[in-house]
């Protein structure tokens, strides 16, 4: 019988035990859950946390590569030798390197920044800025360039090359210009103008001092050529070779008045637009009178000058005297260029 209610009261403690036990597991499990929860917040918040540092490192990382990028091109816009400023829309200088600063003999960038790029224009050649201020920011070409004048501080003047970019600046259209002094470059323009000219002057002196001897000659080959029509005959092949001869020496003085003609009228415009007069000219009748003087001396030299023409009469529209020089020019080279007893064929082909 104690045994028996021993056992009970043991049941008993151990069903309490059990329900205390029980209420404990349940405060764990709630414990438990609150903790996973806090866990959840925490790794959530670290997410952020890490995603937040990560654009952090990625803005500041783009803001040193900004600042790298603005340091290399100040670097490279005040360290170089051309000058170089930043223009606004209205033609105002809003920076200045140090080149164009000397260039146009001032002292300091504040005396030149917030002026007018025109305040520097020859007056003959503010049209020009006016023209790049349109091409840039009316037409929006994007890069233009012009050759221009610019008055220094103490008013001399100087010619230069203007190159202008357009590029965006914090929501403004703004033209990086560079400025290249070509002082030099037009000095040598104008003396190698003033060659020209003068190489014309002498081009034309010589070509009428030659002009005058040459149609003298013609003059007199023609008397010549009367008195011998008139002169009877004892040698008639003698008489038949010098006229040949006086008819040669009046086509060479032809010939070359036409080349003095061309001289005189070089640098002249409307010369280099004057168009060919070609004629209608039978080749065979035209090729034997330019090829017979050439044959004549081609014989001199050793060398054998032939040519062949088809029968038939091959017309074609040519201007003769130029015609004429090409074919003198390849013919002498011809029998320059070739040895005794060698062989020169010219061909008329249809």
């Amino acid at each position: 019988m104690i045994n028996s209610e021993y056992t009970s009261e043991n049941v008993e403690g151990l069903r309490a035990r059990l329900a205390q036990l029980s209420q404990q597991n349940a405060q764990l499990a709630q414990e438990k859950q609150h903790l996973q929860s806090e866990n959840e917040r925490l790794r959530a918040q670290m997410q952020v946390s890490s995603s937040h540092t990560e654009w952090l490192h990625g803005r500041l990382s783009l803001q040193a590569q900004q600042e790298e990028s603005q340091l290399r091109f100040r670097t490279v816009f005040e360290a170089s030798q051309l000058g170089k400023k930043i223009l606004g829309p209205d033609l105002k200088i809003l920076q200045v390197n140090q080149a164009l600063v000397t260039l146009l003999g001032y002292t300091t960038k504040e005396e030149i920044i917030g002026s007018l790029i025109m305040d520097y224009s020859h007056p003959d050649c503010k049209a020009d800025w006016q023209l790049l201020q349109q091409k840039l920011w009316s037409e929006k070409i994007p890069s233009f360039s012009l050759d221009t004048c610019l008055v220094r501080r103490d008013g001399s003047s100087f010619h230069c090359r203007v190159t202008s970019i357009l590029f965006e600046d914090q929501g403004a259209t703004l033209g990086y210009t560079i400025l290249e002094d070509i002082n030099e470059r037009k000095r040598l323009e104008q003396k190698l103008h003033q060659l020209y000219e003068a190489q014309q002057r002498v081009v034309h002196l010589v070509a009428h001092d030659v002009k005058g001897p040459l149609q003298n000659i013609k003059g007199l080959t023609s008397l010549l050529d009367k008195n011998l029509q008139g002169i009877l005959p004892r040698e008639p092949d003698q008489k038949e070779q010098s006229l040949t001869l006086l008819s040669l020496i009046s086509a060479q003085c032809d010939k070359t008045l036409g080349i003095l003609e061309d001289l005189l009228l070089i640098g002249e415009l409307e010369s280099a637009v004057k168009p060919l007069l070609k004629e209608h000219t039978v080749m065979q009748a035209f090729l034997e009178a330019v090829l017979e003087p050439w044959i004549l001396r081609a014989r001199e030299k050793g060398v054998y000058l032939e040519y062949a023409f088809p029968p038939a009469p091959v017309v074609a529209s040519i201007h003769r005297l130029k015609f004429t020089r090409v074919l003198d020019n390849l013919l002498s080279n011809a029998i320059k260029f070739s040895f005794v007893e060698g062989k020169i064929q010219l061909h008329l082909l249809v």
